[in-house]
C-alpha cells in the first residue's frame, strides 16, 4: 500500500469525524506511533507527539502533498456509482468549474451516502465539478477543512480566477 493510498483513506475516515470521533488529530494518535517507529523505544516515545502531529498534518494537507489520487467521500467506485444513480455522466468526464464562493452558510453533513461540505458565507471551495445531471449539486474540495464533498449549487457562486 502506498503512502498516498493510506493517507487518502485516513482522510476519508476523518471526513466522518462527527459520527466516528476520528479527527485527523485522533487518527494521528492511532497511526503516528505505528508508522514512525525507531530502533530505540525511548527515542520513539520522546518523539511520539511529533509523529502524531505529522500524520494529522498529512491527512489535513493531503491535496497539497499528493496530487496523483483525489480522495472522494465514498471512494472512487462508490462516488462514480452514486453519480450514475443520480443520472450524471462518468465522474472523470465531468467539466471542472474551478472554484466557487459560498453566498450563504450551509450546515453540511450526510445526504444519504454522500458527504456534503459544511461552509460559511464567503468560504471558497476548489476543484469543483458538476455532480449528477439535475444541476443542483456540485462536488469539490474545502481547503480550510481539508475535506471533499457535495456542495448545493444554490448556496454558492461560481468564481472565475481570471476575472477580477
Amino acid at each position: 500500500m502506498s503512502s498516498s493510498t493510506l493517507i487518502s483513506h485516513l482522510g476519508l475516515v476523518a471526513q466522518y469525524r462527527d459520527k466516528n470521533k476520528m479527527s485527523a488529530a485522533n487518527l494521528g494518535v492511532v497511526f503516528g506511533p505505528t508508522i514512525f517507529t525507531a530502533d530505540d523505544p525511548l527515542r520513539s516515545i520522546s518523539n511520539i507527539q511529533r509523529y502524531n502531529a505529522l500524520i494529522a498534518s498529512f491527512i489535513e494537507h493531503y491535496g497539497e502533498l499528493f496530487d496523483d489520487v483525489v480522495p472522494e467521500a465514498n471512494g472512487d467506485e462508490d462516488q462514480a456509482a452514486a453519480e450514475g444513480e443520480n443520472g450524471g455522466d462518468d465522474a472523470g468526464a465531468a467539466e471542472m468549474l474551478g472554484t466557487v464562493v459560498a453566498i450563504s452558510d450551509y450546515e453540511g453533513g450526510m445526504d444519504g451516502e454522500t458527504y456534503c461540505l459544511p461552509f460559511r458565507d464567503g468560504d471558497v471551495m476548489e476543484q469543483v465539478r458538476p455532480m449528477g445531471d439535475d444541476g443542483n449539486w456540485l462536488w469539490g474540495y474545502h481547503p480550510v477543512h481539508g475535506e471533499w464533498g457535495c456542495i448545493p449549487k444554490n448556496h454558492v457562486e461560481i468564481s472565475n480566477a481570471s476575472v477580477a
